[in-house]
């Protein structure tokens, strides 16, 4: 599945979001579901084992690092355990707690003493958005179906 970037990106999470609003039931269940579904694409995102350098973490222990283009691997779970969702108003929110998310997810150049230190982005939130708007798409309506049972 192709990633989705800039304006491609913007268009469908703007469509995502008429969606949603047009979905939305006073108790939110519709935006809860799909904002779990994306919190789950995310955290299985932020699941997967890198192939990039090998690190010695202590005694035996090796961490392989995730290569520029492919999500962060795991090292200490901050990351993955920072992804939260929750429902403000008419909105679904998915973000990620960990100050250094949008370092990973972007990429980044910093200057430092030994010059400037360049880190290649490791999308995670794009992909599990792109991977997620199908399942997304089909939780909402069940929840829409459900809640109208009936009417």
């Amino acid at each position: 599945m192709p990633e989705l970037t800039g304006a491609a990106f913007q268009q469908s999470l703007g469509r995502l979001a008429v969606a949603l609003k047009a979905a939305a039931l006073p108790d939110g269940i519709a935006l809860r579901a799909a904002g779990l579904e994306l919190e789950r694409a995310v955290v299985l995102e932020l699941s997967q084992p890198g192939s990039g350098r090998h690190y010695r973490r202590g005694k035996g222990v090796v961490h392989v690092a995730s290569a520029p283009g492919e999500p962060p691997a795991v090292d200490t779970g901050i990351l993955r355990e920072s992804v939260h969702s929750g429902v403000e108003g008419e909105e679904m929110r998915v973000g990620v707690r960990a100050p250094y998310a949008a370092a990973l997810e972007f990429g980044t150049a910093t200057a430092g003493k030994s010059g400037t230190v360049t880190i290649a982005p490791r999308p995670f939130m794009r992909p599990a958005l792109a991977k997620a708007m199908t399942r997304m798409r089909l939780v909402v309506r069940a929840a829409f179906a459900k809640a109208t049972e009936g009417l």
